[in-house]
């Protein structure tokens, strides 16, 4: 097998970081434990459940490529 161009294993990663105003908890979710949601304002974000609290924790794509520039 010759490749042409090789793949981004990084792409595979389905995990999130989350971080919830409330109650300050850091985590991190698979793509099994949050749901991705689209408004017309502001795109697509993905939204679980914080595991302390129990509130909904929103995460945008532009909070993470922030966290990766840091």
């Amino acid at each position: 097998m010759k490749i042409i161009k090789p793949g981004d294993l990084k792409r595979l990663d389905t995990a999130r970081r989350f971080a919830c105003g409330r109650c300050g908890c850091e985590f991190e979710a698979d793509s099994a434990e949050y749901r991705t949601e689209t408004d017309f304002r502001n795109g697509h974000y993905y939204v679980t459940a914080c595991p302390t609290c129990k509130r909904d924790v929103v995460c945008r794509p532009e909070d993470e490529r922030r966290e990766e520039t840091q």
